[in-house]
């Protein structure tokens, strides 16, 4: 009996290894990166996951503050879930921090939560981690230890140069990183300052450098939208644009008179400003033809737009896109076919080209036929300038603007 109870033992306790996840404890100080004080009072978080095909994934949250020397002491836990099915767990400080992402619109920071300092966490499963660049996610490191950890938070600095007097390389660099993006968006009372940004920017390594700069293009573009935007409202610097009555020079295209001319982008990252007017019959909604040039800052920048343009609605196989010559000029052309509905009739025809460093788009919905004088009209204006090459690029790579 004896025996078989030893021999049983070993069996026993796989079972209950493999049905039980045990999280051992853990003694977490929270120190300043850069000068290596401890830091109290700010919130450390232990966050398990466990994934199982049965049921949604879930997490398991506790919640500390630091207390004196900086320092947080989480208990061990035993969870009535098989190992097998936990994604590891994480250490998260700081983690409701917008110090990282200025350009967003402020959120209230929860308790024992700053944005002096930039959010950090451990993984206890991300042996690559170290090697991924972070901006402006937050630092993340790997959780080389299961009983005691050290994390150094990064501060939000006004010069990046001094993460250099971090003495760990890997924490070094991801506060120089996280901090010279950070950087990138804090002034933007010029043109100058855009340009001072962009240059920040490229300061980064690659892939960062695009990431930095697209989101700088996003930042500007959206920071004066609606309140849905994510991005923080506030005073863009704005290119210098053109009369509307330049871009657009014609009050009245055949029976149809214009209604409306807006200048509805002005990017100062990108150096892209739209232009769009509407033209209607007696006001009617349903006679509509809309108009518009993207200016671009240089003929590439232009050839390259319209090159990565996609649709906004997928094509279906009735929908063609097809090149053909108007008034001596080569364009190209959209067309959805006409049908009926039970709103009436619907369709239309895009017509749209390249003329120097401007994009130019006319869009006309049926019951409206098709008019060439519109088209005629925009190309004495702005010629295109479409080779056969650049446009077959195009040829299933529209938007709908």
């Amino acid at each position: 009996m004896l025996i078989g109870l030893v021999l049983l033992l070993p069996v026993i306790c796989f079972v209950l290894f493999i049905s039980f996840t045990f999280v051992p404890p853990i003694l977490v100080r929270v120190v300043d990166a850069v000068s290596g004080q401890a830091i109290e009072g700010i919130a450390v978080t232990q966050r398990v996951t466990i994934a199982r095909s049965d049921t949604p994934s879930q997490q398991l949250s506790v919640t500390k503050t630091t207390g004196g020397g900086g320092y947080v002491l989480f208990r061990p836990y035993l969870y009535s879930w098989p190992v097998f099915a936990t994604e590891g767990y994480t250490i998260n400080v700081n983690e409701k921090s917008m110090a990282a992402t200025p350009w967003r619109k402020e959120v209230d920071l929860g308790p024992y939560q700053t944005n002096k300092y930039l959010p950090m966490m451990l993984e206890s499963h991300c042996p690559n981690c170290e090697l991924l660049w972070r901006a402006p996610s937050p630092a993340a490191e790997n959780l080389r230890s299961l009983w005691f950890v050290t994390v150094p938070l990064i501060p939000a600095l006004e010069r990046p140069d001094r993460c250099s007097s971090i003495a760990n390389p890997t924490v070094s660099k991801q506060c120089k990183e996280l901090n010279t993006y950070r950087s990138a968006f804090l002034h933007f009372d010029s043109i100058q300052d855009v340009e001072n940004n962009k240059a920040i920017c490229r300061q980064l390594e690659d892939p960062a450098v695009k990431t930095c700069l697209g989101d700088l293009a996003a930042f500007v573009a959206g920071a004066v939208s609606n309140d849905s935007s994510p991005y923080e409202h506030r005073h863009m610097p704005m290119l210098p644009t053109l009369p509307l009555s330049e871009v657009f020079p014609f009050d009245r295209i055949g029976d149809r008179e214009v209604i409306s001319r807006r200048t509805w982008g002005n990017n100062a990252v990108t150096g892209h400003i739209g232009y769009s007017a509407v033209y209607a019959r007696g006001g009617r909604l349903s006679t509509e033809v809309h108009v518009s040039v993207d200016d671009f800052p240089t003929e590439e920048a232009a050839r390259q737009d319209l090159s990565t343009l996609t649709s906004g609605f997928g094509y279906r196989s009735t929908n063609t896109v097809s090149e053909e010559i108007r008034s001596g000029n080569r364009i190209r052309v959209y067309r959805i076919p006409h049908f009926k509905n039970r709103f009436g009739e619907s369709g239309g025809e895009t017509t749209f080209w390249r003329s120097a460093n401007k994009i130019v788009t006319i869009n006309i919905f049926l019951p409206v036929p098709k008019d060439e004088e519109f088209v005629s009209k925009f190309l004495a204006v702005y010629p295109s300038s479409l080779t056969p090459n650049e446009s077959a690029k195009t040829a299933r790579a529209y938007s709908w603007r």
